[in-house]
């Protein structure tokens, strides 16, 4: 039997994100796409340095959360860290994700024994 190789990172993100949409708590999701793009005459930076690949809003708190998805193995970087401390000194959730279920865990706490 051959092996699966580990899911791609876009993989989860379409996963976490469908997960937070399906969730009656969460109003608002969104992929947030981070880098640059020349245009003809201009150079355009979108998103901030080091921010989450999904964010969320949380009901009726209005509390942000911030998932940084990886490929199990995979650490943030240092911008990314940075990025995740800062919404959890704010107040808000931050979650570094490999899978749909570290999200879940970090919204609802572990499952319950049987």
């Amino acid at each position: 039997m051959i092996a699966k190789p580990p899911r791609s990172e876009t993989e989860i993100v379409r996963g976490i994100v469908g997960y937070l949409r399906m969730r009656p708590d969460i109003e608002l999701v969104w992929r947030q796409n981070v880098g640059a793009a020349t245009l003809p005459g201009r150079f355009i930076r979108y998103g901030a340095p080091g921010q989450s690949d999904v964010l969320a809003v949380q009901r009726p708190s209005g509390r942000l959360i911030a998932v940084e998805c990886k490929r199990p193995g995979r650490k943030p970087t240092a911008a990314q860290q940075a990025f995740l401390d800062g919404v959890n000194r704010a107040g808000g959730i931050a979650i570094l994700a490999t899978c749909v279920d570290d999200v879940r865990q970090a919204l609802d706490g572990p499952p319950e024994a049987p």
